[in-house]
């Protein structure tokens, strides 16, 4: 079961970028709103907020991580797996859908 959370983690995760593309289209071409700053997590609020809820029913209810950059044209998010214990899945604005070993800091992967 713990491989099921975690594709599941990542199919969710797909579906914020999804999300955000549409957002950033809605906002004149800014990724403003998709993490909630106030707590680096992705956004409470909207679909992001349905999305976070369903990645942390899959995760055990840990934060799902995202930072948007200074100027809102990159972000990244990033969920903690359960079957790879200390792995976390990121997505980011450049492309990358990978597994990484920390939780992010940043709107990157890296």
């Amino acid at each position: 079961r713990p491989k099921a959370h975690d594709a599941n983690i990542k199919s969710y995760i797909h579906q914020v970028r999804n999300t955000a593309e549409f957002s950033y289209i809605q906002n004149n071409e800014s990724y403003t709103g998709v993490c909630d700053e106030s707590d680096n997590t992705l956004s409470n609020s909207g679909d992001f907020g349905l999305l976070e809820k369903a990645i942390k029913n899959e995760n055990g209810d840990l934060p799902v991580k995202c930072y948007e950059s200074v100027d809102k044209i990159d972000y990244a998010v990033s969920s903690p797996l359960v079957a790879s214990l200390g792995k976390h899945w990121c997505l980011e604005t450049a492309g990358a859908s990978i597994e990484v070993d920390a939780e992010i800091t940043s709107a990157t992967c890296q």
